[in-house]
């Protein structure tokens, strides 16, 4: 059994190969993880699913992991999101601001032992 057995996640990218290889770490650390494919699919479940930590990829096409943590937000106040990007998170920053307490960016892919230490330290908030 992992350290976080009790915790639910929600894994949003479009990219099935990120989708799986990032779910199987979250498993090993003892996650229960649900995946989204797209934006849609990802509100769809964070509006009738609870989630402890949301993963969301910034840069989704049609609607971005910003939109989808932003209208989570309506629904439960109290989220908590990992942003994950190919891009630097520079370009982010202005976005995210709002929420620097509820959120963290990390470059794709995260190795194991950073995934571990940002869910860690996300869920200590």
């Amino acid at each position: 059994m992992g350290l976080y057995e009790a915790c639910v996640q929600l894994f949003m990218d479009a990219d099935q190969a990120v989708r799986s290889v990032t779910v199987e770490m979250l498993k090993r650390l003892g996650f229960e993880v649900t995946t989204a494919g797209c934006g849609a699919s990802a509100l769809e479940h964070a509006t009738h699913q609870s989630f402890d930590l949301v993963f969301l990829d910034l840069a989704m096409p049609n609607m971005s992991g910003i939109e989808v943590f932003s209208s989570r937000k309506q629904i439960k106040p109290e989220s908590r999101g990992i942003f994950m990007t190919d891009y630097s998170k520079d370009e982010f920053g202005d976005l995210l601001a709002d929420n620097e307490d509820t959120t963290s960016v990390w470059p794709k892919p995260l190795p194991m032992q950073e995934l571990n230490l940002s869910v860690e330290a996300m869920l200590s908030r």
